[in-house]
């Protein structure tokens, strides 16, 4: 069956994405990491002209969209930078390329590729505004749980002390909603099948190069923080709707669905790094 137009499209860019992170997969796992890590920008700037390629009717409100959340991101990254009082103290290193102010140019397109992609994946729940950008900003606090450990081994950017503070989760969740809620706030095309197969890959790779290539240094704040997403989530659509959760029954199955994958990552991700381990006696 010849595949339509559309769909060629949908593929060839899956295609594309998956190629580069399984190489860029490969790269970071062996003695070429450096190499690597020296096209990272480019790496970025790819994954950005696939997902922005797969976006449908071009307006002014979606150019809107994307000026202010570059804008945003850029400068909320640069007043992080020097001030340490919204994500903790933490400066950049030299991976995502050139700088101003100590922040990349860079960051502001990633933020920018990660609030769309959440925002197209939480555009197709069932709810209002509120729920909407509080679900599309607990997925980029879970894919920054998985990117953290990796992005400080490769110099993306470093913490004070290599303390990681649970401030930066805080930060990275409401500099996420308010951003989400400009998303669905402004009236634009919010139909891109490539958006949640982006976030899928990127979450997948990250976990991965933190389960094989790094020890990560869970502490008390992070896994209390994880506890609280899985409990949070299915009571996202009650709050919304004055407690009415009864008569919401359609809302169930994708809330157990989604919280089952975050115990399920959870408890593959904790094993992986040695936080708990199976007793011998009780292994069939």
């Amino acid at each position: 069956m010849i595949l339509q137009q559309k769909d060629k499209k949908l593929f060839v860019s899956t295609f594309l994405l998956v190629v580069i992170d399984l190489v860029g997969l490969a790269g970071m796992l062996s003695p070429y990491q450096d190499l690597f890590l020296k096209i990272t920008p480019i790496n970025l700037l790819s994954s950005a002209l696939l997902l922005f390629f797969n976006h449908k009717q071009f307006n002014k409100a979606f150019f809107i969209f994307c000026g202010i959340t570059f804008l945003f991101g850029f400068f909320i990254e640069v007043i992080g930078v020097r001030t340490g009082i919204i994500f903790g103290q933490y400066a950049y290193g030299n991976t995502l390329g050139p700088k101003i102010a100590g922040a990349p140019i860079l960051i502001g397109l990633n933020w920018l590729m990660l609030i769309y992609s959440a925002g197209i994946i939480s555009h197709k729940l069932n709810g209002g505004m509120f729920f909407k950008s509080c679900t599309g900003a607990m997925l980029l606090v879970i894919l920054d749980l998985f990117m953290e450990p990796v992005a400080t081994r490769s110099d993306f950017w470093s913490w004070n002390n290599g303390i990681l503070p649970t401030q930066n989760y805080v930060a990275w969740f409401i500099t996420s909603f308010l951003l989400l809620v400009v998303f669905h706030k402004l009236q634009f095309n919010k139909i891109n099948k490539f958006a949640p197969i982006l976030y899928i890959v990127q979450l997948i790779f990250f976990a991965l190069l933190s389960a094989l290539w790094v020890k990560l240094d869970i502490t008390h704040y992070t896994y209390f923080l994880l506890i609280i997403f899985t409990i949070f989530y299915p009571l996202l659509k009650s709050f919304e709707n004055k407690i009415k959760f009864a008569d919401k029954w359609k809302f169930l199955f994708p809330a157990i669905i989604i919280n089952g994958i975050i115990f399920i990552v959870w408890d593959i991700w904790f094993t992986s790094v040695g936080i708990w381990k199976f007793n011998p006696d009780y292994v069939i």
